[in-house]
C-alpha cells in the first residue's frame, strides 16, 4: 500500500514539475483513452493472474489500483505524449518507443526486485516489455488519431 501512495505522489510531483498543463486539453482523450486500456489490464488480471501488486487485503489492492490509474498512468501517458518528437519520422518515433519502454522495464525491474510487483504463471519481464511495445504504439496511434480529427 505504501508502493502505491508513493508512486502516485511521486507521479503528481513529476506533474507538477515538468507538465505543461496548457496541453491538458489535446491530451486528455488518448490520456484517458490510456487508463481505460490500464483498467481493462487489470480487471483482466484479476481473472488471468500474470502479475499482481504484493499486497493481500482486498480493499488495499483497489485503493492501490485507484492511485496508480489516477497517478501513475496518467501522468506517464501526459508527459509521453508532451515529450513526442517534433520530427515524427519512423526512426524519431521508434527511438523515442525505445526510450520510454526501456524507462518503463527499468522501473518495473526495479519494483519486482523491491518485492511491490510480483509476475505470476509465465509472465516475466521479457513480456512486459513487449506489451510496452503494443501498448506506447497504441497510444502514440490513438493520439495521432485525435490530432488527425481535430485539424480537420
Amino acid at each position: 500500500m505504501t508502493f502505491a501512495i508513493t508512486l502516485f505522489a511521486m507521479s503528481w510531483s513529476f506533474y507538477i514539475l515538468f507538465a505543461d498543463k496548457s496541453k491538458l486539453p489535446f491530451f486528455l482523450s488518448t490520456v484517458y483513452f490510456g487508463m481505460i486500456v490500464a483498467l481493462m489490464s487489470d480487471l483482466f488480471m484479476h481473472v488471468v493472474e500474470l502479475w499482481k501488486f504484493n499486497i493481500e487485503n482486498r480493499l488495499h489492492i483497489f485503493i492501490a489500483r485507484w492511485l496508480t490509474s489516477w497517478g501513475v498512468y496518467f501522468v506517464i501517458m501526459y508527459l509521453f505524449l508532451q515529450w513526442l518528437p517534433k520530427e515524427r519520422s519512423l526512426s524519431s518515433i521508434f527511438k523515442y518507443l525505445f526510450y520510454w519502454t526501456t524507462f518503463s522495464i527499468i522501473a518495473e525491474w526495479l519494483f519486482v526486485r523491491m518485492g511491490w510487483f510480483i509476475h505470476l504463471k509465465w509472465w516475466n519481464l521479457f513480456h512486459s516489455y513487449w506489451a510496452d511495445w503494443v501498448l506506447y504504439s497504441i497510444f502514440y496511434l490513438h493520439y495521432k488519431w485525435i490530432e488527425k480529427k481535430r485539424n480537420n
